[in-house]
């Protein structure tokens, strides 16, 4: 039985995936897969309004150019509820894990992620003719076994198609040690400790909350 792995991305991002524009995919959990994937487009494109705050930045408005991406109108017109192309995911990790280390600025651009979100790492991208009516499901979802076939006669070099199953329990325990880390801080800075009664008078409180502190000395 044919098994193929599919991604479901909403536009433009999944054209920028497969057009090797965007080169990172950013998720709350790790992909526990590595090798080809299949990048579906969703139903629905992200907002109007992220769309015109990407395109007015020039750097990205060039990418975007590039990928034949400069309007609204262009967004508008890409394939939705289709696969349309492949990649390989070929690392995972948590994004302030990860930040500095080979990710161009133009990546950081196009990707609005969290410091705790798993960044997943794509290359070998490949456009295809869209095979469409196709419906999105969440996470890595299998594609029926007829369109399977086309994906993988589309969507590779050479009509192969590999892919395993990894375990990415460092990947999990990186986004538990940032969450971790996040929620020490915040109790640290929101926290309300004992003051002594100089500052007590001067902040005009019989406690004060620390991180506040700073801003009012």
């Amino acid at each position: 039985m044919i098994s193929v792995r599919v991604l479901s991305v909403k536009q433009p991002w999944a054209t920028l995936i497969v057009r090797g524009v965007k080169r990172f995919e950013a998720r709350t959990w790790p992909p526990n897969w590595r090798g080809r994937i299949a990048i579906h487009a969703s139903s629905s494109s992200i907002p109007k309004q992220a769309v015109a705050e990407l395109l007015e930045n020039p750097d990205v408005a060039a990418a975007l150019a590039g990928a034949g991406i400069r309007s609204q109108e262009d967004v508008a017109m890409l394939p939705k509820s289709a696969v349309i192309g492949a990649v390989s995911i070929t690392d995972a990790h948590a994004g302030i894990i990860w930040s500095g280390e080979g990710i161009p600025d133009l990546d950081f651009d196009l990707s609005s992620w969290e410091s705790s979100d798993i960044l997943w790492d794509l290359s070998d991208p490949i456009e295809c003719k869209p095979i469409t009516g196709v419906n999105g499901r969440l996470n890595l979802w299998t594609l029926e076994e007829n369109p399977a076939k086309s994906v993988m006669q589309r969507g590779s070099q050479d009509g192969t198609w590999e892919g395993t199953a990894h375990d990415d329990a460092l990947a999990r325990e990186e986004r538990k040690m940032v969450l971790a880390d996040y929620a020490a801080s915040l109790e640290l800075v929101e926290r309300k400790v004992p003051v002594p009664k100089g500052l007590r008078i001067a902040l005009g409180g019989e406690s004060i909350i620390f991180g506040d502190a700073f801003v009012q000395i």
